[in-house]
């Protein structure tokens, strides 16, 4: 939400596997939530709408029943 990001980094940051984070970062790309550049060997994400990381900030401070995994 804080800008482009690396799926290693992020995978880190968020505590969950390589492997998980890349199935979700798939899925938002052909959901048109994220566009991935290639850098080299790596590949950046970032929100195609930088308004989008305002909805997410609100999603993520909702008390919601269950989590994502």
């Amino acid at each position: 939400m804080d800008g482009p990001g690396y799926p290693a980094e992020m995978a880190d940051e968020l505590g969950t596997t390589r492997a998980n984070l890349s199935n979700h970062l798939t899925c938002l790309r052909e959901c048109g939530l994220v566009t991935a550049t290639a850098e080299g060997r790596r590949v950046r994400y970032e929100l195609v709408e930088d308004r989008l990381a305002e909805g997410l900030r609100i999603l993520a401070s909702l008390d919601l029943p269950g989590h994502c995994d």
